[in-house]
């Protein structure tokens, strides 16, 4: 399992090098591919969002109406898709449908997808093939395959929804580290109290006001009058 980049990581706008060594290495690369994307629950993956930069695309058949084909990786299921070096034609209308990635979790928008894709890919032994794909899978090969290109699918999104979506993600980030920290703290005061530490809680804090003097009132001929009145 290798740690998945998430927006706005500068290393997921890169774009990825050709393959050209189909050995071990790739074999290891397809093999932590599969895994991350089976912990995540993924329908497909690519090379660079674990912050390797190569044309490297898993996609699961099973999931998007893909005709299976093994890979032969002992570590990987035959209904897994794996795409090297894919080059893709596109064509046809274009649908609007709702996508998510495991780079920008827990959010999903709107994106607009040719209907028909010819890819050209090779096989981790460096086989050369084509397939004509239609709608759905055509959408979710153009999803990953833009991953190799350093494109996310926000960046595809018109700019209004972007920027609205990318505003709810940084509050629900920035609430998320706020009950992080709290609950960090909790434990940290839950093992004081076992160890027997006390610590000096501040006088003021967060929901407190700090305590200051009322100041006397300053001394001029008007406050003089008034007290000689009050006599």
């Amino acid at each position: 399992f290798r740690k998945v980049l998430t927006w706005p990581s500068q290393s997921l706008k890169k774009k990825s090098n050709i393959v050209s060594s189909f050995d071990d290495s790739l074999a290891q690369l397809v093999g932590d591919l599969y895994d991350t994307m089976n912990v995540l629950s993924g329908v497909g993956i690519a090379a660079p969002q674990i912050g390797i930069h190569q044309r490297v695309v898993l996609v699961d058949a099973a999931q998007c109406s893909l005709e299976p084909e093994p890979c032969r990786i002992e570590r990987v299921p035959d209904n897994i898709i794996v795409l090297v070096n894919p080059e893709l034609e596109l064509s046809g209308p274009k649908h609007r449908w709702v996508e998510s990635c495991l780079s920008v979790p827990d959010s999903k928008g709107q994106v607009e997808r040719f209907q028909y894709v010819s890819l050209k890919y090779q096989t981790v032994t460096g086989e050369e093939k084509s397939v004509e794909l239609d709608w759905p899978a055509s959408g979710v090969v153009q999803h990953e395959c833009d991953h190799l290109d350093g494109i996310l699918y926000i960046d595809r999104m018109n700019r209004f929804s972007r920027d609205m979506l990318c505003k709810k993600i940084m509050k629900r980030r920035k609430r998320a580290a706020e009950a992080r920290r709290l609950v960090e703290q909790q434990e940290k005061d839950e093992l004081d109290a076992i160890n027997g530490i006390i610590r000096k809680k501040p006088a003021y804090g967060p929901g407190k006001r700090k305590k200051t003097k009322k100041k006397s009132p300053k001394k001029n001929h008007l406050n003089k009058k008034r007290k000689k009145k009050k006599r």
